[in-house]
This record gives C-alpha cells, structure tokens and sequence, in this order.
C-alpha cells in the first residue's frame, strides 16, 4: 500500500520532524517530501496526519512501539 520510501517519510513525520528536516535526513526535496506526504494522505484516505498515523497503525503498517521518538499529540487512557 506506501511504498518504503513514503513509510521512511511516515515514520520520520510522526517523529515529529517537518518537511526541511525529513529532506535533510532523507536526502530528497523539500517538494518530493510534500509529494510523499500528499500521496500518503490519499492512499490512506485520511484528512490529515493523524488520521494517518491511526490508520497506519490500525493497518499494521507501522509499529508506534517500535519507532523511537514517537511524537505523540494527545493520549488517552
């Protein structure tokens, strides 16, 4: 479904890091990172990166446990 690339870009955003610093880590385009993005954001049919994260989760494509870092917005109990 996301292409390892886009999941590396995933991974890197829920870190909690923006577009210049994913391209700095990455090695690509501010504007390839914002195409990543946005292709993610289709894919999983989601209205935001949020979204994205849960969907992602609940997919099973990403492990939150098992990323370093997770730059959590809110949590509930």
């Amino acid at each position: 479904m996301l292409s390892p690339r886009e999941i590396e870009v995933l991974i890197l955003a829920i870190q909690g890091y923006t577009v210049r610093q994913i391209a700095g880590k990455t090695g690509i385009k501010r504007s390839t990172v914002r195409t990543y993005r946005e292709r993610i954001l289709d894919k999983l049919n989601a209205p935001c990166m949020e979204a994205v994260i849960l969907r992602a989760h609940h997919l099973r494509l990403i492990d939150l446990d098992a990323i370093p870092d997770v730059f959590v917005l809110s949590k509930t109990d």
